[in-house]
């Protein structure tokens, strides 16, 4: 019920960044009602499962960009760069 903002986009690079790190797609839905659903439940499985060679930071930071709420999501773009570099190579 809110108007987008730059947490919407940071939901896309989650949802990007867990298709890129796993080969699979955050939510198994076929239609547009079905992925609202599936993005609102916080139901989504830890990329690990599917990429165990991830970091738990990377993970971490995957799911946080994908939080149903907008207010557990990293702020910007720039918060999560920030995360992203804490992560060990």
């Amino acid at each position: 019920g809110e108007k987008p903002d730059g947490r919407t986009d940071i939901f896309m690079i989650g949802a990007i960044g867990y298709e890129l790190f796993t080969g699979k797609p955050p939510y198994a839905a076929t239609t547009m009602p079905e992925l609202i659903t599936a993005a609102l439940s916080a139901d989504i499985d830890d990329p690990r499962q599917h990429a165990p060679s991830l970091p738990v930071e990377a993970a971490l930071c995957v799911l946080r960009c994908l939080a149903p709420r907008p207010d557990k999501r990293f702020f910007d773009a720039i918060e999560l760069e920030h995360a992203w570099q804490t992560i060990p190579v």
